[in-house]
């Protein structure tokens, strides 16, 4: 198998690893021109535009910025495994959820988006 690279996950601003790029992708999801990637270790949805090179978009869906070092963020972390698209009359409805190996991984988010790939909508599923 040949893998073709899309492009970097370089993102607007520095996430709360210190990053400006988001290291491990749990989820993907193809919406019209957009990726959208979810992190396990992160309080965002990114959002990239498959017609040009420009950063990604950070959509938070989590308040609060998880800690930079490795051992206190694995243990605060949401865990978000899966990203998928839902059915929708408009726009796009997308599903993440967490791995649910603890209480805080039980969580979930759903995200609307217009049919201009602009978000619209974000609800926390607890």
């Amino acid at each position: 198998m040949q893998l073709n690279p899309i492009r970097d996950l370089v993102v607007e601003a520095p996430l709360s690893s210190g990053h400006a790029f988001l290291s491990a992708a749990s989820g993907l999801a193809v919406v019209d021109n957009l990726l959208c990637v979810i992190g396990d270790d992160e309080h965002h949805i990114l959002l990239f535009d498959t017609g040009c090179a420009s950063p990604g978009k950070l959509v938070r869906l989590i308040d609060g910025d998880l800690p930079k070092d490795a051992a206190l963020r694995k243990m605060r972390k949401p865990d978000f495994e899966i990203l998928l698209q839902l059915p929708c009359q408009t726009g796009s409805r997308l599903l993440s959820m967490g791995s649910g190996s603890t209480d805080k991984r039980m969580r979930g988010a759903l995200i609307e988006l217009t049919d201009l790939g602009e978000l619209c909508n974000i609800g926390l599923l607890d």
